[in-house]
């Protein structure tokens, strides 16, 4: 049998009711648990792996990455030999316009040459739903080797999911 007293009951009956307003509306959590499926996701891009830790199929064919990241290409030769001080060296052309940027490249990184994949990664909530999406249209070619070699990004860890876990046990007993 089990007993109790006055002042707990109340305090019992307003964690309940918490608890059902809670219930109703899980954006709270699902808004927490979509953020750490979308860092989770930018995690293998960093770690080169799927959610299973399985590293990513090394880049293959001709072209080889300098230290910047940047694709080598061979020397072309020259017809004709310079003639020292005959020949004058064209000035290099300076960008119009302040504020021009290149398109970045990453150090030989594995599906991010320009960035935009990872980039275009996103999180978001819909009803009941955490969802982290990309929009991206060679995205499931990637992550289903349609074509190239697979290289999942898009999946959770175990540590992700675990969190997760964690995240609506905090939420349902309103540790947050």
């Amino acid at each position: 049998m089990v007993k109790f007293e006055a002042k707990n009951l109340v305090r019992v009956s307003k964690k309940l009711e918490g608890l059902e307003d809670r219930m109703k509306n899980p954006a709270i959590a699902f808004k927490r648990i979509s953020v750490e499926g979308w860092k989770d996701v930018l995690d293998h891009f960093r770690k080169e792996e799927d959610q299973d830790g399985e590293k990513w199929a090394k880049l293959q064919g001709k072209k080889q990455k300098d230290e910047k990241g940047l694709i080598r290409k061979k020397p072309k030769k020259k017809k004709f030999a310079k003639l020292k001080g005959l020949i004058r060296k064209k000035p290099k052309k300076k960008p119009i316009g302040k504020g021009i940027k290149r398109k970045t490249r990453s150090k030989g990184k594995i599906l991010q040459d320009t960035g935009r994949l990872r980039a275009s990664i996103r999180h978001k909530v819909i009803k009941n739903e955490a969802i982290v999406f990309t929009v991206v249209e060679y995205a499931k070619a990637h992550q289903e080797g349609i074509g190239v070699p697979q290289r999942s990004f898009m999946g959770l860890s175990k540590t992700a999911l675990e969190k997760a876990t964690e995240l609506i046990k905090k939420y349902v007993l309103e540790l947050k």
